[in-house]
């Protein structure tokens, strides 16, 4: 992990996959309605770009905070036979828990805010492809960089208290 400072959290979502440009992706739909094209966005570049939603949160009348899960590997890329143990394991009653590291962008316009909370998977692919499958919650330990984003500390805690972020037991 690069150097700074971290929030260690402890979260817990239900998770809806997606794909750039398709519905229900946060960059053609309620970014592109908050900000119009800036052309930095490029549907048929980023078409095949894969993500999770992990839900919007109220911070205030005209902010909200809309919480990603970005992993590393695609879900083409993992072993069925692994996302068919944890599937398994979930059908019995775990939870599994998967691994991030986290940066809040903090976007404002005139009159509304979106704070964007990209959680970069670390450790968990499958684990977290299982749950979106069998359409159950996944905890998420997220380490949330202080440095990293387009933030204040205290948007960052701001942030924390809309999730609800418990720091995980020593």
């Amino acid at each position: 992990m690069p150097l700074g400072s971290y929030d260690a959290l402890l979260l817990r979502s239900e998770l809806e996959a997606t794909i750039h440009g398709a519905p229900g992706d946060y960059f053609s739909g309620e970014q592109l309605e908050a900000w119009g094209p800036d052309g930095s966005w490029n549907p048929e570049v980023e078409a095949s770009t894969a993500y999770y939603r992990a839900g919007v949160h109220a911070v205030a009348p005209d902010t909200r905070l809309f919480e990603f899960v970005m992993p590393m590997l695609q879900a083409q890329d993992l072993d069925p036979a692994r996302i068919d143990h944890y599937c398994a394991l979930i059908a019995d009653g775990h939870e599994p828990t998967a691994l991030a590291i986290s940066v809040l962008d903090a976007k404002t316009a005139e009159e509304q805010a979106h704070w964007c909370l990209a959680h970069y998977l670390l450790d968990g692919h499958h684990k977290v492809e299982a749950a979106v499958r069998m359409g159950r919650p996944i905890t998420l330990i997220s380490f949330l960089a202080h440095e990293k984003g387009v933030s204040s500390s205290d948007q960052i805690a701001k942030a924390r208290a809309v999730l609800g972020g418990r720091r995980p037991r020593r």
